[in-house]
């Protein structure tokens, strides 16, 4: 039988590795408990960065001779949490060793990524919509319906090219071109915008100089209009001419897409400038025309611009809290206080367990909409915060007593 949280013991977190040997080796899967020092889980939102970093006690030089633990591609098996309350986020890929003589620490990747043929192709569709090709993309990959979310587009385009690019880029591009976002997770493959317009899953509170009431330690806050860049260039090549085209967007009111999910952050690969008009971003795109790259670029410019507000949460460790999810914030101040989209959740083993999110308001409505007997009604924040705590009940409603009953 399950517990409910309150009756979780949090005095003992607990971390458990395991390598999982090759199905052709006499070795069975075996647990790093003894040898384990400190990890770091990072379950993140953006592409290329959910992973785990795991740090070793080495000082006997014994791990260096397992030829399973240092060999890139061994399989590793994650689960964190407390005892009755274990999350197992899947399972990962080791990519990097580094370390001296008292340490070892590994690199991790979720091996989910891995799924898609990495392999660079050239292909063609005719009269499809991006929905369509995103579609069959993930069945050829492995992936069964039941495990596909796909948000369907309704522009039919006359030709549609992969241009030399493997499947994970250019299901990344697709999603771009549309403003949505692509993941991969427990429940199978993502292609759609994220659902913000839902209840917050968790009520986190800020409760300054009082020992174990808050769940959040401590916050940090910033404005992110010094890291919007004042001009986004992409270049690539016409699939059809083969000639150089290079696209630039920048603060203009012709830009006008709706929510747009994609990030302008700097990106592996990217080259960041001082231009004419600011921090100045380049990209080399796999787009196929110039006029497919200007709507990416539009797209990227109006998200980093509608990013209003980072803040940073560090928190009692718990291993529920995870990225693409919304999370109401009670307590830091009035200005700060109401829902959060988690961008980033980073989850700490060592001598602690914490975690540390990386919240963002962008794109997320003012009205909830609350499905309740077959009907559909508007909530604001306020009446909604209400309904948290009354499920919540107990100590939190005493606590806020413009709330009790």
């Amino acid at each position: 039988m399950s517990r409910s949280r309150s009756q979780i013991d949090t005095r003992a977190p607990q971390a458990i590795v395991t390598v999982v040997p090759k199905k052709n080796t006499r070795r069975k899967s075996y647990s790093l408990a003894t040898r384990f020092a400190s990890c770091r889980y990072v379950d993140a939102s953006k592409r290329r960065s959910t992973r785990l970093m795991i740090d070793l006690n080495n000082e006997d030089l014994a791990l260096l001779a397992d030829n399973d633990l240092m060999r890139e591609g061994t399989v590793v098996g994650f689960k964190h949490g407390y005892p009755g309350l274990m999350v197992q986020p899947g399972q990962f890929v080791i990519k990097d060793h580094k370390g001296d003589d008292t340490k070892l620490s590994i690199e991790c990747h979720e091996r989910k990524r891995g799924q898609m043929s990495r392999k660079k192709i050239m292909r063609q569709w005719d009269n499809k919509t991006h929905a369509d090709v995103v579609l069959e993309l993930l069945r050829e990959s492995g992936f069964d319906d039941s495990a596909i979310d796909i948000e369907g587009t309704e522009e039919v385009i006359e030709t549609i090219t992969m241009n030399n690019e493997h499947v994970f880029q250019f299901i990344y591009r697709l999603a771009a071109l549309n403003s949505f976002g692509f993941w991969l997770d427990g429940d199978g493959a993502h292609w759609r915008w994220p659902v913000k317009g839902k209840r917050p899953s968790r009520l986190l509170r800020y409760v300054k100089n009082m020992v174990g009431v808050g769940e959040i330690i401590s916050f940090s806050f910033e404005g992110v209009a010094a890291g919007i860049p004042g001009r986004i260039k992409l270049s690539g090549i016409d699939a059809t001419t083969k000639k150089v085209f290079e696209v630039t967007s920048q603060d203009s009111k012709e830009i006008d897409l709706v929510e747009p999910y994609v990030t302008g952050g700097v990106e592996e690969g990217d080259r960041s400038d001082q231009g004419d008009s600011g921090n100045e971003i380049s990209r080399s795109t796999g787009a196929a025309t110039a006029e497919e790259a200007q709507r990416h670029a539009n797209a990227m410019y109006t998200a980093a611009k509608r990013a209003a507000l980072a803040l940073t949460l560090v928190c009692k460790g718990d291993p529920t809290l995870r990225s693409r999810t919304i999370v109401e914030v009670w307590g830091i101040g009035t200005a700060l206080d109401g829902m959060y989209w988690v961008e980033q959740a980073e989850h700490i083993h060592g001598s602690t367990y914490t975690t540390q999110m990386k919240c963002t308001r962008k794109d997320l409505a003012k009205k909830l909409k609350i499905r309740k007997g077959g009907n559909s009604r508007s909530r604001n924040m306020d009446d909604e915060l209400k309904q948290i705590l009354y499920t919540v009940g107990g100590a939190l409603r005493q606590y806020y007593g413009r709330y009790r009953e």
